[in-house]
């Protein structure tokens, strides 16, 4: 597998990340078959994984977790969507972080999707 894809993120500390009417991001995974040539990868029963650190390696506290919505892999076959509540993103005050986002699969095989750098600015004003 190529390595995951980049995707940096912006956000505003207690805001819902993405904002806009679908209120997500969504990727599409692709298996390479042949060269030259792409098909969408079926994620049917993957478990997604994703969290937000301030720094990385597996003893750094997690300061979020992301919500994962996997599309209809019939009709949007390869698609999920990730996201953040304003509850998720609380403890992201002002700086930088990091995050990846993979699956597990039944076989046990894990792939690691979406990697990038959270910036978040703190909140001025309190959320009423």
């Amino acid at each position: 597998m190529a390595k995951p894809a980049r995707y940096d993120i912006d956000t505003y500390q207690n805001d819902t990340w993405p904002v806009g009417d679908g209120g997500e991001t969504i990727f599409t995974v692709y298996d390479v078959a042949t060269e030259g040539t792409r098909t969408a990868k079926d994620l049917t029963g993957a478990t997604f994984f994703g969290d937000i650190k301030a720094n990385t390696g597996p003893s750094e506290t997690v300061i979020a977790t992301f919500t994962f919505d996997l599309k209809n892999q019939i009709t949007d076959t390869g698609q999920f969507s990730i996201r953040l509540t304003a509850a998720q993103t609380a403890n992201l005050v002002t700086g930088t972080y990091r995050y990846d986002v993979g699956a597990r699969f039944a076989s046990g095989d894990v792939q690691t999707y979406v990697q990038g750098v959270v910036t978040s600015t703190t909140r001025v004003t309190d959320v009423p």
